[in-house]
């Protein structure tokens, strides 16, 4: 049985959202454990700036009893506590059929805070490949990753080349322009791809220095280093 726990801008505030964000390494060691030690044959984490959602598989099961299984199991994690009892409490709950119509909802840009969010597909299939990866995704998974970003592909083309495709990072340009035009410093709290594209626009558009601020200090100087940007935690 397929199901999704999903924490997102809609159930959760950015501070939760903070509390509740998962590392690359986390997520790493956190599926493997997954997999190796409880009722859950298959894991695939999808963390981005709006959303954090395991979508595991268990053995068939009444939907209750397969639920408490991936909270069961999500209770056992070594480490960050309170993190499953504070995930578990926000997490909207998908199964099966559902929780496949949501995936694929999430690679089109339908779930995200911004309609049509055109960088959402490339973190479903970076997603997918570090879960493909870690050996933690079977048939099941397998199957709902490749039909989701089929379908996220699908309706960008669909959409016609010429079509608007919104992302958090123009979103931010835009509002940059008009509340502080010009080329004066500027501060980016974040590292990830929408922080890369607001930095980008920033040095296009004249604004400096440029300081990157982010919870790893080591990431925030990496995007620093590539943009002419100074970095920090």
């Amino acid at each position: 049985m397929l199901i999704c726990l999903s924490v997102d801008h809609r159930t959760a505030p950015v501070a939760q959202r903070d509390r509740l964000f998962l590392d690359e390494v986390e997520r790493g060691v956190w599926s493997r454990l997954l997999r190796d030690r409880t009722a859950l044959t298959e894991v695939m984490w999808l963390v981005t700036c709006n959303r954090i959602e395991l979508y595991a598989v268990v053995a068939p099961a009444p939907v209750p009893e397969a639920c408490h299984r991936v909270a069961d199991a999500l209770r056992t994690l070594p480490g960050r506590v309170g993190w499953a009892a504070e995930f578990l409490i926000s997490a909207q709950r998908y199964e099966e059929t559902v929780a496949a119509r949501h995936l694929a909802h999430v690679a089109m840009g339908l779930e995200s805070s911004i309609r049509g969010d055109d960088q959402v597909l490339a973190q479903v299939r970076s997603a997918y490949r570090v879960a493909v990866g870690l050996g933690t995704v079977g048939p099941v998974l397998h199957q709902l990753c490749q039909g989701a970003l089929h379908i996220g592909r699908q309706a960008r083309l669909d959409s016609g080349p010429g079509a608007s495709r919104p992302s958090h990072a123009e979103h931010a340009a835009v509002v940059l322009r008009r509340v502080a035009p010009g080329d004066g410093p500027l501060v980016i709290i974040g590292a990830g791809p929408a922080a890369r594209g607001v930095v980008r626009r920033a040095r296009r558009d004249g604004h400096g220095p440029i300081v990157v601020i982010n919870r790893t200090a080591g990431v925030a100087n990496d995007l620093a280093a590539k943009a002419g940007a100074r970095g920090g935690a």
